[in-house]
């Protein structure tokens, strides 16, 4: 449950990272937060879509993708979870949800790598938002509340699949080993 509100939130969030200007080593201009549908200007609350035109290329859009897939998948294995408690199913789902969290972490682990890799991390696109000039400064990212929380749901994703993997099996005795201390 954790995972996936940590991923919907990560997602949704107009601050996913944070662009700002560098100039020899100091950061100089504004900070800009920058979310998949939406960014923030020095880091107040309002959040603003994206102006038409405005693509920060493949790598930008391909985590956005990730970490959708990722809330999806979690969201979907979460429900057969919450179900197989009233319904134990067969061993065979158990394993499938198992592996659909394990790919869930691994998705919405690889979109934060992948979205430092994008223009918005290496041109100054994102600063000139602002509508200044920042062509001849090099930019940097860093993480924000929204990439953190994508770094919580890849852990919860990952600790719930290796915890379903571990599941006993429906019908079984899952007390045999259970000894009184009389």
């Amino acid at each position: 449950m954790i995972a996936f509100a940590a991923s919907l939130v990560s997602v949704t969030r107009c601050s996913f990272l944070e662009a700002r200007a560098e100039l020899n080593g100091y950061d100089v201009g504004p900070k800009v937060g920058v979310g998949f549908d939406g960014f923030q200007l020095g880091g107040q609350g309002h959040c603003f879509e994206y102006p038409n035109g405005n693509d920060f290329g493949l790598y930008f859009r391909a985590p956005r993708a990730m970490s959708i897939t990722a809330a999806a998948l979690g969201g979907a294995s979460l429900l057969i979870l919450l179900v197989a408690t009233l319904f134990p199913p067969p061993r065979v789902v158990m394993k499938t949800v198992g592996w659909a969290l394990l790919l869930a972490a691994v998705l919405q682990g690889v979109s934060m790598e992948v979205v430092f890799l994008s223009d918005v991390c290496t041109t100054s696109e994102a600063l000139e938002l602002y509508g200044a000039n920042y062509l001849n400064m090099a930019v940097s990212c860093a993480l924000t509340r929204g990439s953190r929380l994508a770094i919580v749901a890849a852990v919860f994703w990952f600790q719930s699949s290796v915890l379903t993997f571990c599941l006993p099996e429906a019908g079984g005795d899952s007390t045999a080993t259970y000894t009184s201390l009389r």
